[in-house]
């Protein structure tokens, strides 16, 4: 007997509905017979959805302590190195338990979060470890990647590999790409 019959289910490129069978926790052939059955009248059913890149530790800060008045890298590490002198871990797990129950709700099973650990009491990488640690649901993966806010640079984007790689976007997504030439490490 399966644990879980889903019926109805949409699947990516699939013409008609389909049925689904769960045993174990790992997909089956559909069977009569079931604990429970859902009914997706239609809806897609999708593997797990990947986060590849945020931030957690900077969810749910527009605007704190000021707005990004320019849109740039460099306005948002400057405005990232005011906020954090008045991050703590509460708030911190706060944000990020808000934003992982988003993201679960909609599919996110894996998510790939960058932390900031040029602060010298490490609040925001805390904060992330003993929330994550306790917290994150069943079925849910988290990595923590450390960054620093290092200097941001310019660089010239010149030379045949360049023209190469903005020939090779302009095919790919069928229009210029915007060449900001700044980044940070």
């Amino acid at each position: 007997m399966l644990d879980l019959l889903l019926r109805g289910a949409r699947l990516p490129g699939a013409a008609q509905p389909v049925e689904v069978g769960i045993r174990d926790g790992l997909i089956a052939a559909p069977e009569p017979e079931a604990r429970e059955v859902i009914d997706l009248r239609g809806s897609l059913l999708t593997p797990a959805l990947v986060e590849p890149h945020i931030h957690l530790d900077a969810v749910l800060t527009v605007g704190e302590p000021r707005q990004n008045q320019t849109g740039s890298l460099f306005e948002g590490i400057a405005i990232w190195g005011e906020r954090v002198k008045s991050l703590t871990v509460e708030d911190v797990k706060r944000r990020v338990r808000t934003v992982l129950r988003w993201q679960l709700a909609n599919g996110v099973q894996h998510v790939r979060s960058h932390v900031d650990v040029c602060d010298p009491e490490l609040r925001a990488m805390r904060a992330l470890t003993e929330h994550l640690r306790s917290h994150v649901p069943w079925g849910a993966e988290v990595t923590i990647t450390p960054r620093g806010a290092g200097k941001p640079y310019r660089l010239a984007a010149e030379g045949k590999a360049y023209d190469a790689m903005r020939r090779a976007m302009a095919d790919a997504f069928g229009r210029d790409p915007v060449l900001m030439g700044a980044g940070g490490t």
